[in-house]
Parts: C-alpha cells; sequence; structure tokens
C-alpha cells in the first residue's frame, strides 16, 4: 500500500512537472527591453528616434496641456473650452492642476517619461554591446586596421552622445511644465522606478545629462581623428545635419537647449534671480547660428498638434494686446486707439485699438484695412507677417471677437 501511494505520488509530480514546463514558454507578442534591444541596429535606430518621440510628447498628446499653456502665458487667447483653453484666460491666471476627476494632464508627463526611460535603456544596451567588443558602426573593430577601429568608435560615441542629448531634452521638459518627475539615468535597471523629484532635482539631472551629451560629442573618437555628423533625418529633416567634434554644430545645439532650460525652469522671482544667467549667456552666444526646425506634418512623423487648429476660426486663438500691444508706436489719444490708452482703461471699457509699428512680424499700415490687406497667408515658417490682422480677405475672413483680456 505504501509502495502504491509513492509510485502514484511521483507519478503526479512527474505529470505536473511535465505541465510545468509545457506552459513555460515565452510570449513573443510581448517583446521585454533585452529582445527589443537585442542588436546594434535596433539600438541605433530606438536613439535615431529618440528626437522625433521628444517633440510629439510637448507637442502632440491627447491630453491638453500645451494648449492651456499657451493661454496662460499670453501666446495666445480664446473662450473656448476646448483643450481647457478659456478658463485659463482669466485675470488674476489660475494654476492649471492635476487633480483626480479634472482634466487629463497625464499623457503628455507619460510620453515623456517614458521617452527618457527607453533612451536610458538605449544606453544601457549600447555599453553592453561595447563591453562586449560590438559596435553600431560597420564592423566590429578589427585588430590592426585603426582606421576602421577609429570608425567604429566615432559612431558608437555619436550614438552615446545624442540618447544622452535625448535623455536631457526629455528630462528638461518634464521640469519645465511639471512640479515633480522621476529621474531616469543611464545604468539603471530596466524595471525598476524611480521616486517622483521636485522640478529643480529632475531639471538638475536633465543639464547633467546634457553635459555629457556636450562633452562626448565636443570629441574626436579614434585614432585617425574621424568624425561623424547626426543625419538630418534624426532631427526632423529640413538639412538639419549636424557635426560632432571641437566645433561641431551639434555640440551647439545641445547648448541652444542647455540655455533654454536653465533659463525657463524658475517659476517665482526668487528662482529667476538665483538663475545662473553666466552660463546661460555663455550657452546661447556660443549656441546655433541659424534657427533650428523640423518638417512637421504629412509623413514625416513630426505632428503639431493643437497648432493645426490655431487658424480654424478667431474664437480659437486671438492675439492678446496685453503683451504684443508693446510693439505699438501710436500715441496716447490717437483716434485709432493706442496700447497707452488700451491699458489705462478698465477691462470692462477696453476698445478695439489698432498696433500700427515697424516690427515686420505684425502687419503694415495705418488703417485696419491696409493691415487686413497686408496680412498674407505666409508660405514658410520664415515668411512674414507672422501675426495677422483678421478679415478683409487676408488670412481669412473671420472677424474679431470680443473678450477679454
Amino acid at each position: 500500500m505504501k509502495r502504491t501511494f509513492w509510485l502514484t505520488f511521483a507519478a503526479a509530480v512527474a505529470v505536473a512537472a511535465g505541465c510545468r514546463d509545457a506552459l513555460d514558454v515565452t510570449n513573443t507578442n510581448q517583446p521585454d527591453v533585452a529582445r527589443v534591444l537585442a542588436n546594434a541596429a535596433s539600438i541605433e535606430a530606438t536613439i535615431a528616434a529618440g528626437y522625433q518621440t521628444a517633440h510629439n510628447a510637448v507637442l502632440y498628446s491627447t491630453s491638453v496641456l500645451m494648449p492651456q499653456v499657451y493661454v496662460l502665458a499670453e501666446e495666445g487667447y480664446s473662450q473656448l473650452n476646448n483643450f481647457d483653453m478659456g478658463p485659463q484666460g482669466g485675470i488674476p491666471r489660475s494654476p492649471i492642476q492635476n487633480l483626480r476627476g479634472g482634466t487629463n494632464h497625464f499623457d503628455d508627463f507619460s510620453n515623456s517619461q517614458r521617452a527618457a526611460r527607453l533612451e536610458v535603456n538605449a544606453v544601457n544596451a549600447l555599453d553592453a554591446l561595447m563591453k562586449a567588443g560590438g559596435t553600431t558602426g560597420t564592423a566590429v573593430p578589427v585588430v590592426g586596421n585603426p582606421a576602421n577601429a577609429a570608425t567604429d568608435s566615432a559612431q558608437d560615441m555619436r550614438d552615446r552622445a545624442f540618447a544622452f542629448f535625448i535623455i536631457g531634452v526629455d528630462q528638461g521638459q518634464l521640469a519645465m511644465r511639471y512640479d515633480s518627475a522621476g529621474i531616469v539615468h543611464p545604468g539603471m535597471p530596466a524595471d525598476s522606478v524611480p521616486p517622483l523629484s521636485s522640478y529643480q532635482d529632475v531639471m538638475a539631472d536633465a543639464i547633467r545629462m546634457l553635459d555629457t551629451a556636450e562633452a562626448i560629442a565636443s570629441k574626436t573618437w579614434g585614432t585617425t581623428g574621424v568624425t561623424l555628423s547626426v543625419d538630418q533625418s534624426w532631427l526632423g529633416g529640413n538639412s538639419n545635419t549636424m557635426s560632432l567634434g571641437p566645433s561641431g554644430t551639434f555640440p551647439q545645439l545641445i547648448r541652444a537647449f542647455r540655455a533654454r532650460f536653465r533659463a525657463g525652469v524658475a517659476r517665482t522671482p526668487t528662482e529667476r534671480a538665483a538663475v545662473a544667467w553666466d552660463k546661460v549667456i555663455k550657452d546661447a552666444e556660443s549656441s546655433i547660428t541659424k534657427d533650428f526646425a523640423v518638417s512637421s506634418g504629412g509623413s514625416t512623423g513630426y505632428r503639431i498638434g493643437y497648432s493645426s487648429q490655431q487658424n480654424v476660426a478667431a474664437a480659437w486663438l486671438q492675439l492678446s494686446p496685453i503683451y504684443y500691444g508693446m510693439a505699438d508706436t501710436s500715441h496716447a489719444g490717437d483716434p485709432l486707439g493706442s496700447y497707452r490708452d488700451w491699458l489705462a482703461a478698465t477691462p470692462a471699457n477696453r476698445m478695439y485699438i489698432l498696433i500700427r509699428t515697424p516690427d515686420k512680424r505684425f502687419p503694415s499700415g495705418d488703417t485696419r484695412k491696409a493691415q487686413q490687406a497686408s496680412s498674407t497667408k505666409p508660405t514658410s515658417w520664415t515668411s512674414h507677417p507672422f501675426i495677422a490682422n483678421r478679415g478683409g480677405g487676408g488670412v481669412d475672413n473671420n472677424a474679431d471677437d470680443p473678450g477679454d483680456p
């Protein structure tokens, strides 16, 4: 009886073990980080797509943060509740709050946070590849062939510099928009969950990532002095190919982002006074010397999100005279109105005014009809004027909608 029991038990264990082995299979429909970044080509492709992801995380999502920020900063004005723009247009301003049951701001946060983590994972995979003797270059460096080794080393370092740049951009954008975020950095395990840190700490780490990117991108790698460029496809096309090396244009771009982040993260006058303005100025003066813009729309992969709605109708976006009126050169008491008269009036009694200025970003003319005629539809992002006097057959025939501010 005892023998039968043990034989039966052993058989049951064997069957159970067999069932467990049969069910213990890899789910190829749910790839993990190691398999996604298993080879040089996938590592480099992930890094190369980083700027597009960073761009879209800010300007294109299903949430509504950026349209609210535009209105909050007086870069635009609308009374519509679409994208929650209207509630942010009042004076005094109310903060954009991320509360349960309120407006969804999670998508923007999640997109930037996950984009930074993906680049961290790519750097970790690249470092492991290089440690094992591999490369994202044309071939594994060959002993006795220094030219090939230099080229491969330069390509690895180009990829590494770009990845650090993207991590810095993603975390810098998080610090600019949110009061806290998770700090990610190369070397951390793919499954680790960082705690929330203050925006000051997030920005400090973003600056460190940009520092590292600049340090790598500014060097000449390899015994033959080989340097490579960041291909324009990595930076949104539009002839944005940028060189590496001590006087390269890619380090200049890194410095441009670093200057913007250092200057823009401050929330209060005290924080603004504490900004390292000497470093901001140094970076700005040694940054890019021509405009940096991406080719967006269509099949480019770069989205413009809410910006496509800005010219739908006057109610979607108008420019408040609070800031833009400062360009007006009219004198107080002018029959056509002036910024000075408008600003002096109480909000309930403010009148339409004609902003007249030699600034080419504004439509020219001493009458509204003349300004409407000069409000030609732009043909490119460099076209003038930037600003239209609506109605009259210019950019569109929509009349202005009254409102305050």
